[in-house]
């Protein structure tokens, strides 16, 4: 790319760059019979501003996931092993020791493809509208960002199936209530995660760890209660939540205004998990469909020539979420007083 610049047009190239105007670079470019090498140059700088806008949104699902790499797109398994049996006591001589037995469950995805198109048209070069130009994958890239939270988060609010037919939340899961948040629905909340048991009954160590909310009145509340202010009912109760060190994820991707979670440390125990491409990695991609003619008398690729056909580019992301264990989070619909 760009071998035909000189010395001098290299130099001019490097100043447009540097004032941002993307009709100069054009031109730089016209100038050497360069311009098949502009939607490259270009794709080089739209994808700094993808990648920029799509760190700059938080990643509140990063903290209560486990990530994957997946080597393809086939179904990937999360095995869910339950605790080994207790040890016994071995009576006499030379002693018999009991075998022992692992239940096993099993939760299955595999990973996904999202994308689009966006296109950079010759009216917006000629304008020099380099503001136009970079909103494009600056929206896209916050997209990306906004993608991944709304897997994450859409599970806790979709409530999808497990591998035992029964719903993420469920009565049977031990894991759903229905109370407004308070100290007392917090704290049941918590203790009904704490007494969660395995597949063979065995009591397991789930310790609590967050507790997310919409941005509505029911991030008031829970900052009440973490910040250990004065709750009329019971005071004394606030000041005991406050020492949990719970973490507050106020969430503006939950859309359910009374609705609460309480969702372990991934690191005690499997929560969700996110997976993503083997080589990819988690930023999202962009690509260039590189158009164009190339004229008969053998320059370069004009890439508005003749029919002014734009430049478009492929934004995409490989990802997918997963529900990996019941017993790390908790819901309440918040319906009863």
């Amino acid at each position: 790319m760009l071998e035909r610049l000189n010395e001098a047009q290299q130099a001019k190239l490097n100043e447009a760059l540097e004032i941002g105007s993307i009709r100069r670079v054009y031109e730089v470019l016209a100038e050497s019979a360069s311009t098949s090498d502009f939607p490259f140059l270009l794709a080089n700088t739209l994808n700094k501003v993808l990648q920029r806008a799509y760190r700059a949104v938080p990643d509140q699902w990063r903290q209560i996931v486990n990530i994957a790499t997946l080597v393809d797109f086939k179904p990937k398994e999360i095995i869910r092993m339950s605790e080994a049996d207790d040890l016994e006591e071995i009576m006499g001589e030379p002693g018999e020791y009991k075998d022992s037995s692992l239940e096993e469950a099993r939760e299955t995805y595999s990973l996904a493809i999202y994308g689009r198109t966006f296109s950079v048209l010759w009216k917006a070069i000629i304008n020099d509208d380099l503001d136009a130009i970079r909103k494009m994958p600056d929206r896209f890239g916050r997209a990306a960002a906004r993608l991944l939270n709304q897997l994450v988060f859409g599970i806790l609010e979709s409530n999808p199936n497990m591998g035992d037919s029964k719903a993420l939340f469920h009565a049977d899961h031990g894991n759903l209530g229905d109370k407004v948040l308070s100290e007392t629905s917090l704290t049941a909340a918590i203790t009904a995660m704490r007494n969660q048991v395995d597949d063979k009954g065995n009591k397991i160590y789930v310790e609590p760890k967050y507790v997310a909310v919409p941005t509505t009145e029911l991030e008031w509340t829970l900052r009440k209660l973490l910040n250990g202010e004065y709750i009329p009912t019971d005071a004394a109760n606030a000041k005991v939540i406050r020492e949990l060190n719970l973490q507050p994820i106020y969430c503006h991707w939950l859309t359910d205004p009374n609705a609460w979670y309480v969702i372990a440390d991934p690191g005690s125990i499997d929560t969700i998990e996110v997976g993503f491409l083997r080589g990819v990695g988690e930023s999202p991609q962009l690509f260039l469909k590189s158009p164009g003619w190339t004229t008969l008398s053998g320059m370069a690729v004009d890439p508005f020539s003749m029919d002014d056909e734009p430049i478009k580019y492929k934004v995409r992301h490989i990802t997918k979420a997963k529900a990996a264990d019941w017993r790390g989070v908790y819901k309440s619909t918040g319906t009863v007083q």
